[in-house]
């Protein structure tokens, strides 16, 4: 005879108290490039990521930044677009290229056996970029038809205008390409910006999988062989900004939609405060996940939207709270005042233990499943070095999050949920 399960009660919740994570080995090369590698995986597969100071922070435009990264891969000296896109696919290989507020990743996923070839092409498209007139039009038509149809989506304009608030429409954290913009953006641009950024720049590199000591050692070299300065060229940028929110509330109203984007939020500090943690778990209880008090209220309760979260968005040199939702036009007021609501309860009222535990254990359950892969630990460890963050962070940061208290998480709602705030809302 078995034992039956009595589903009527749930299962023992096992609080983590500590987790390992594999170390990478980190090591200069003599060009000032440093190279970062977690041995991991069992697979002969290998993730290279690597890390230019090429974002709009860099750059003398938004644009300029976009479109020097964009056409990294759309033709070199000796190969046009589509050699070198059948290039990676012959040998199986994944290559994408993005940028974003501080630095443009260059990321290339392969099965180490074909090393040799793909770093061969990878140098090619980082030292003999040709930036072709006729690709750069092509991709200059694609944004602007794709800019023109996100113009019609509410929670496109909504975040345009959020940042433009927050930051300032001139800052590079702020800025916003326009139609006219980008056609303005001229090939000599993107051709003096790559020489200052890329090919005269030291960067850094990731790389992440089961690699024999003769394929990194091939990385190694292939690293090496960059004729780099080592000296900074770049011109002094803005300094890290403290930003000090004026109340600001804009309304733009768009016929024929049925629904408002909301998108309400404040400055916060750096992503390498000591506030940080305790700052999370606070936001994790707002709205950081599904059974957040926002949730609660404003879907489960009220039935006013489908979803609302609270983030805390980084870039190197600035953060900030963003609260953000899609709700009937009939009740974007009466969500606003749900959402000032929730604020003000977390800064008033006493949390439950029973609830703060409740979001630790997730928090750190989403943690540790977010770790399945050597190229997601690579992920966390990229924050650590763009972050400048603590070599050990992560070996940590389940105990910092052990260690947030019921008096810390109402000290942290006082600190940066007061004040004023900008709202945007959008149809």
């Amino acid at each position: 005879m078995t034992d039956t399960v009595n589903r009527k009660n749930p299962p023992t919740i096992h609080s983590l108290s500590a987790f390992n994570l594999v170390k990478p080995e980190s090591e200069r090369l003599s060009n000032g490039i440093c190279l970062h590698h977690i041995q991991a995986g069992v697979q002969p597969v290998v993730a290279i990521q690597l890390i230019f100071k090429a974002g709009n922070w860099f750059a003398p435009s938004k644009e300029t930044a976009y479109f020097t990264a964009r056409l990294l891969n759309e033709g070199t000296k000796n190969k046009n677009s589509s050699q070198i896109a059948e290039e990676t696919d012959k040998y199986g290989a994944f290559l994408e290229i993005s940028t974003g507020n501080d630095y443009c990743h260059v990321e290339l996923y392969a099965l180490t056996k074909h090393l040799p070839p793909l770093l061969d092409l990878l140098r090619e498209l980082l030292t003999q970029a040709s930036f072709p007139e006729q690709e750069l039009q092509k991709v200059k038509d694609i944004s602007v038809q794709n800019l023109k149809v996100s113009l019609e989506k509410t929670s496109f304009v909504a975040s345009q205008h959020f940042k433009a608030a927050i930051f300032g429409a001139m800052h590079p954290y702020g800025s916003e390409m326009t139609a006219e913009s980008i056609a303005n953006v001229q090939r000599n641009d993107l051709a003096t910006f790559y020489q200052q950024a890329y090919l005269k720049q030291p960067f850094e590199v990731l790389t992440a999988g089961c690699l024999v000591p003769a394929d990194l050692q091939r990385i190694k070299d292939w690293l090496s062989s960059f004729q780099l300065d080592v000296q900074p060229t770049f011109a002094s940028q803005p300094p890290a900004m403290v930003l000090t929110a004026k109340k600001h509330k804009l309304y733009i109203e768009k016929e024929n939609v049925m629904q408002t984007s909301l998108r309400i939020g404040k400055p916060l500090f750096l992503r390498t405060d000591a506030d940080y943690i305790a700052t999370k778990v606070m936001n994790e209880i707002l709205g950081g996940y599904f059974g957040s008090r926002l949730m609660a209220n404003i879907r489960e309760d009220k039935g006013y939207t489908y979803g609302i979260s609270s983030t805390m968005a980084f870039s190197k040199n600035a953060g900030y709270l963003l609260i953000g939702t899609d709700v009937g036009k009939e009740v974007r007021e009466a969500t606003v005042e749900e959402i000032f609501k929730e604020i003000d309860l977390l800064k008033k009222e006493k949390l439950a233990k029973k609830e703060l535990e409740m979001v630790k254990n997730y928090m750190k359950g989403v943690f540790v499943n977010s770790l399945n892969t050597p190229f997601a630990i690579a992920e966390k460890y990229r924050t650590v070095y763009l972050f400048d963050l603590p070599a050990d962070y992560y070996q940590s940061y389940i105990q910092a999050i052990d260690s947030v208290t019921i008096k810390q998480v109402a000290e942290m709602a006082n600190k940066y949920l007061a004040g004023d705030y900008i709202e945007v809302l959008v149809g």
